[in-house]
Formats: C-alpha cells, sequence, structure tokens
C-alpha cells in the first residue's frame, strides 16, 4: 500500500495543473462528471486516497470512464488495486487503460514492476493487447520535456515586473524559436507528437511548446492534431479547442482587407494609449490626439461595417473581433451601445467574444449611469483607483465565470489592488 500511495501522490501533483474543471450539473443532482474528476483530484492531493477511490467509483458507476480520459483511468486504475485487488472491477479497469493508445508495454512492465500484476490470470491477454504498440519514443519524449521546462521557466518570470524585462522577452523569443525549429526537426525525424508515440503527458507538452510558435507553424501543427484526435491519437483537451478557435484554425474565407484595416487603427489606438502617464492623469495634448484619433477610428469602423459587414470570427476571426472591439470599447457612448446590440446576436451564435461583451455591456451601463455587471470597469478619481458601482457584488465572480473572465481578485491583483474598492453611486 506504500508504494501504491507514493505513486499515485506523484502522479495526482504531476498532472493536477492540467484539469479542466466544468461546474456544470445534471439534472438528477448527482454532480457533472467533471465536478466529479475535479473532487477525485481534490482528494489526491489532500493524499485522501479512499475518498478519491470512492469519488471515481461514483463517476464509473453513473458516467463510466472511458479510456479516452487517461487521467480518470489511470488513477482509478491504480486505486482499485489499491483498495479492491484481484477483484473483477480491477480486471475491467486494467483492460480499459490497456485499450488506452497511452498505455504502451514500457508502461505495462512497469506496472508489473509494481505491483505484480504479471501474476494475474490474464496478464498473457493485456500482453497481447499492448504489445503491438510497443515502446514509446524516449527520445522524443525527453526533448519534448526538455523543450516545455526552457519555455515555462521563462514564461513563469515574464510579466512579474522584474528590472530585466525586456532581456527576459527577448531570452523568451529566443527560446521559442529554438523549440520550433527543434520541434520540426523531431516531427520530420520522428513523426507528429501522437499519444501511440510519445503518451499523454509528452502529447501535452507539444501542444504547449506549440502554441508559442509562429502563426504559419500554428496552424499546421493544430491542424495536424486536429486529425490526430479524429483518430483518437491525440489528447482531445480544452487547451487544443481553445488554441483551434483562438487562432482561427480551419476558417475559411476570412476577409484579409478588413483585418488589416482593424489592426492598423487598433495599433494606432494602442500606441497613443501607452504614452499615457501611469499615474491615470491624461494631458490635454495626448488626450486631445487620442480624441480625435477615436474620432476618425470610429468614422472609418462604421465604413467597414457597412462594406463588410459586422465583424465576427466567421469573416475577422479572432483577432479581427478583438480589434473591432477595442475600437468601439473606445468611442462615444452612441456608438458603443450601438455595436454592443449588434454584438450580442453574433455572440449568442459563438460568433463574437464573451469576454468583449462583458467589457463593452459594463462600459454601456455606466455610461447610462447604472452599476456594471462584471467589474469591468475602473475610474481613478482624486488619486484613489476604484471600481464603478456593480450590481450584486456578492454574485460577481459567478457572473463573470459565465462570460469567461478570470476571479474579480485575479483581475484587481492587474491593478495592485488587495481589497475590492468601489466608488460610491453618484446621486
Amino acid at each position: 500500500m506504500k508504494t501504491s500511495k507514493r505513486i499515485i501522490l506523484m502522479a495526482a501533483l504531476t498532472f493536477a495543473a492540467c484539469l479542466v474543471v466544468s461546474a456544470q450539473e445534471v439534472q438528477s443532482g448527482i454532480p457533472s462528471y467533471d465536478n466529479l474528476q475535479s473532487s477525485a483530484m481534490d482528494a489526491l492531493n489532500r493524499q485522501e486516497y479512499k475518498t478519491a477511490y470512492n469519488t471515481y467509483c461514483l463517476m464509473d458507476s453513473v458516467y463510466s470512464i472511458t479510456s479516452a480520459d487517461y487521467m480518470s483511468i489511470m488513477y482509478f486504475m491504480w486505486l482499485t488495486h489499491a483498495y479492491n485487488p484481484g477483484s473483477e472491477a480491477e480486471k475491467r479497469v486494467m483492460f480499459r487503460a490497456a485499450n488506452s493508445k497511452w498505455f504502451d508495454m514500457k508502461y505495462l512492465e512497469r506496472e508489473a514492476a509494481d505491483y505484480g500484476v504479471d501474476s494475474l490470470d490474464y496478464w498473457d491477454e493485456l500482453v497481447a493487447i499492448v504489445s503491438p504498440r510497443g515502446y514509446q519514443d524516449t527520445v522524443y519524449q525527453n526533448r519534448l520535456l526538455e523543450m516545455k521546462r526552457a519555455e515555462q521557466a521563462l514564461r513563469n518570470i515574464v510579466g512579474n515586473g522584474s528590472q530585466n524585462e525586456d532581456s527576459l522577452k527577448t531570452a523568451l523569443r529566443e527560446v521559442e524559436t529554438r523549440n520550433e525549429a527543434e520541434l520540426k526537426q523531431l516531427i520530420a525525424e520522428r513523426g507528429f507528437p501522437t499519444l501511440t508515440r510519445v503518451g499523454p503527458l509528452c502529447n501535452d507538452f507539444a501542444t504547449y511548446i506549440a502554441q508559442y510558435m509562429s502563426k504559419e507553424f500554428k496552424q499546421w501543427y493544430f491542424k495536424e492534431a486536429l486529425a490526430a484526435i479524429d483518430n483518437g491519437d491525440y489528447n482531445d483537451g480544452k487547451i487544443v479547442h481553445d488554441i483551434v478557435d483562438r487562432e482561427d484554425i480551419g476558417r475559411e474565407n476570412l476577409n484579409e482587407t478588413y483585418r488589416e484595416q482593424l489592426k492598423t487603427m487598433c495599433d494606432e489606438d494602442q500606441r497613443l494609449r501607452h504614452l499615457l502617464p501611469k499615474d491615470g492623469t491624461w494631458p490635454d495634448s495626448l488626450r486631445r490626439e487620442i480624441q480625435k484619433t477615436d474620432s476618425l477610428n470610429i468614422v472609418r469602423l462604421q465604413e467597414l461595417i457597412d462594406q463588410y459587414g459586422f465583424p465576427t470570427y466567421d469573416n475577422v476571426g479572432h483577432q479581427g473581433v478583438n480589434d473591432a472591439s477595442l475600437l468601439a470599447q473606445h468611442s462615444e457612448p452612441e456608438f458603443l451601445h450601438w455595436f454592443l446590440e449588434h454584438a450580442k446576436p453574433a455572440a449568442d451564435n459563438g460568433n463574437f467574444d464573451l469576454i468583449w461583451i462583458a467589457y463593452m455591456t459594463d462600459r454601456d451601463l455606466v455610461h447610462q449611469g447604472k452599476p456594471q455587471l462584471y467589474g469591468t470597469q475602473l475610474t481613478t478619481i482624486d488619486g484613489i483607483t476604484a471600481f464603478d458601482p456593480i450590481e450584486d457584488i456578492e454574485h460577481l465572480d459567478e457572473r463573470r465565470a459565465s462570460m469567461g473572465l478570470g476571479s474579480i481578485a485575479s483581475y484587481m491583483a492587474i491593478y495592485g489592488m488587495t481589497e475590492l474598492l468601489v466608488h460610491p453611486i453618484k446621486q
């Protein structure tokens, strides 16, 4: 049992950061699959192994843990061996694990060494299932691990206010360039990093590395990843679909002229605002220049909308929607309200960014003298930066989560705020 606990704990700590949790509940009142998965992981991290085992048993009885959920099936297999060894239940979960593409001969041999499962009467059947896959590519795995560590080590530092921020960003770009060249070479020499070839953990490493590479390579890489997912040989995780969505991979007929003009206007908008002093003041000359640019941008944005249609994922992609929304956010109240009302139906159809709906909704409400809903708008008055009035603060984080926003605490941290300061409602 000691060995089992040690291995389970190490695995839990290794994979904990990769878990994606959903808050959806099934109508029967039983927690959703994702919530049970999260509860089991929490129990593992607390070393409450019996609780984790019972949670996985509930997951399996209600939803049936599949071999595609490699993390859950792995933990369930280990825990079943610890609490119900030699049982029919262990046999069933062992066979489901063996049918997963991440389960290669090396892994099976490790199970034999750790648990002595090679003495079970169905060992030969397990070997027959797994042996055609042979052994995963350990050279490939080690290189992916080194590349991911190099990338993440610098990325964790960048953005933390270091005095060497510029040199760190330069070093990060160099690592990204080097990683891209090496991943291209590995793929050319050893094949695409599928579950069969490198296993689930290193498959996730490859996804992590690839998302920071050049646009051209990302487009190619994630199209290949989608094809591998269709073949059941790549981790079909949220991160992959988020990247595919964000990078507009597979979207055809995007209007490049429209996109380029939105980007040009947005770049000028941001260039001027980056010149603003950090104390929140607006020097008169710069304020006038920003106001002039905002007015010209909105006139041009309206012309583009009249010519090409309202900006959505389908015609300008994610970056185009982001650029158009930023321009609208800095427009006069009347245009912002008009833009928001046209964006809402697109968002309802999954064709517009919910986060921008939240930001524009809050600013539109503030313009009307009403409390905001999502806590995105702050104002500096007499040197004090605080949130504009917020509706029903008790349920603020729930509303933020529904729009894809992080917690209000994480948002406050961006502004160096340690407590939720809210300006009083103007009478």
